[in-house]
């Protein structure tokens, strides 16, 4: 399906800016401009199959966490969860 791995990369971008936003006191339009940097940066990581590269790739669990699978499709789902998170502040 399309929908929740989409929605999913929506959601993850909009929960890791509300948990730092917890912590850091900083402008929330800075603060959503990292994380999806952030978000993209881990997305061009997976293209070069970085959990490879770490010689992690036979521990399942953070294989799993940090993502192995590149989607072109993922930059929109995290560019869609910075602009959710801009018109919701």
């Amino acid at each position: 399906t399309v929908v929740r791995p989409f929605v999913g990369d929506v959601l993850v971008v909009a929960l890791i800016y509300c948990f730092l936003r917890i912590f850091l006191a900083v402008d929330y339009w800075k603060l959503a401009l990292g994380v999806l940097f952030f978000a993209f940066a881990i997305e061009i990581l997976q293209y070069f199959d970085y959990v490879k590269l770490l010689g992690l790739e036979n521990n399942r669990i953070l294989s799993v966490a940090m993502g192995r699978t590149f989607e072109w499709t993922d930059f929109a789902a995290y560019s869609t969860g910075f602009l959710l998170i801009i018109l919701l502040e």
